[in-house]
């Protein structure tokens, strides 16, 4: 899928498949983890049945509206904020350094996420143009306990997108999630050198994180993630990426899910470290969980708000976002990954009947329509009746599609062949046989 940029040209979203798995797993699992927190200890005593309970103390905010947030059904699509805050003793104005919008399908299951650049700059409702990490700070100041909701509404309006929850999780509590596991491992690909990086007491302090496999506790997880001076946001973004898939191994190596006695130490320490507004829905997100395992690589997407879309001038640090790109990038981002594949091979297909059945090409044709397929034409062979078995003939031009649709419609490999059809008003050209029968799923 292509898009125009604002100097009118064609860019391709930037996106990834299979290497960000472990990132948008993470995502889900500390989604998910903090919902498990806010049901606090009722609900997981009943879970493990007598086990040793955790001692939380969670905090939830109310939406600065007073309108609780929605309540979705088990298998409807959603999408939630994860915020990182820098949040210090004393400070009045706290900011959203990390922004990440998740998109979780449960029917079709996949999962796909997208980094906004801290420095992107966008409209916030009641406050006017300014930098995307400033929603939060704004919505402090309105109200107490108003920064994410204000940071959601904020993303909502920017990507053209509902974002039905947030999850919070401030600087201190990722150091301290980190060390919880017994530090992560991470290949730092080239020496950070970062001579302004940001201490607790508004100083600078430098920082040197040698190449090579690194073994981090908390404190240099979180330096390697947050250092901007080193290289620029988008490259903290890529460190950020880094780190997340070194924690999700680690803590899915470390903690097991199905271990009461082991949640129990999780929640305990993880329970004031985490907020989130998503309702009292437990049994239902959990099973979330459990699919976010079952989503293979090629069910998961990583999108990124980079130069494609972003322009920085250097008489301010602001990024300007070609906001039409941005939301079509939101778009595609919430396309199930099959159709997505589809889409950009953008084969028409035209569906022949080769036998004497009524109707066959044509309720072949719904068919493949309702799984995302471009059907260009329905059509009675001039041979028909002489084919045993089903044809597929491309031009060789649509790998992915011509398998699906051999997967599809139990196609045998032998009848599945590179023979593009000069008659044909179409890319691929799918001939029914006798052996032919409308899948019923």
């Amino acid at each position: 899928m292509t898009r125009a940029s604002k100097r009118g040209r064609t860019l391709h979203a930037p996106r990834s498949h299979g290497g960000a798995t472990a990132y948008v797993l993470l995502v889900i699992f500390l989604v998910l983890l903090s919902v498990l927190v806010y049901f606090g200890v009722r609900w997981y005593n009943a879970l493990a049945q007598g086990w040793r309970s955790a001692q939380v103390i969670f905090q939830t905010r109310p939406p600065i509206t007073g309108t609780p947030p929605p309540t979705l059904r088990p298998l409807d699509p959603m999408n939630v904020l994860l915020l990182g805050v820098d949040r210090r003793e004393g400070e009045m104005s706290t900011r959203s350094d990390v922004n990440i919008v998740v998109h979780i399908d449960p029917a079709r299951r996949f999962a796909s996420m997208l980094s906004i650049p801290r420095d992107t700059g966008v409209y916030i409702p009641g406050h006017g143009y300014d930098k995307i990490n400033a929603a939060y700070s704004v919505g402090e100041r309105q109200m107490p306990g108003g920064g994410p909701l204000l940071a959601k509404e904020t993303v909502s309006q920017f990507l053209d997108m509902p974002i039905h929850y947030y999850v919070e999780v401030d600087f201190y509590g990722f150091e301290r999630i980190v060390d919880m596991v017994g530090g992560i491992d991470v290949d730092v690909p080239a020496p950070l050198i970062d001579n302004e990086y940001p201490t607790p007491d508004y100083g600078y302090t430098r920082i040197y994180i040698p190449a090579g496999l690194q073994h981090m506790d908390g404190a240099t997880a979180l330096m390697y993630a947050r250092s901007r001076h080193a290289d620029s946001d988008l490259g903290r973004n890529r460190r950020q990426q880094q780190v997340l898939i070194a924690l999700r191994e680690r803590a899915l190596g470390s903690i097991s899910l199905t271990n009461p006695e082991q949640m129990a130490d999780l929640l305990a320490q993880m329970g004031d470290t985490l907020k989130t507004d998503m309702p009292p829905e437990p049994l239902e997100l959990f099973n979330l969980y459990r699919l976010a395992s079952q989503i293979g690589p090629e069910s998961i997407a990583s999108y990124a708000l980079d130069w494609h879309v972003l322009t920085e001038y250097t008489w301010t640090t602001t990024l300007e976002p070609c906001l039409p790109c941005v939301r079509e990038i939101a778009r595609e981002m919430q396309v199930d990954p099959t159709t997505r594949r589809l889409q950009e091979e953008g084969a028409r297909i035209e569906v022949r009947n080769g036998t004497w059945e009524n109707g066959l090409a044509s309720r072949t044709a719904e068919y493949l329509r309702n799984h995302g397929f471009t059907v260009a034409g329905v059509l009675q062979d001039e041979n028909a009746g002489t084919y045993s078995s089903t044809l597929i003939l491309d031009d060789g031009n649509h790998p992915f599609t011509r398998d699906l649709l051999a997967s599809l419609l139990h196609v045998q490999p032998a009848n599945v062949r590179l023979e593009p059809d000069a008659s044909a008003g179409a890319d691929i050209v799918i001939i029914l046989g006798n052996d032919f029968q409308v899948p019923k799923e």
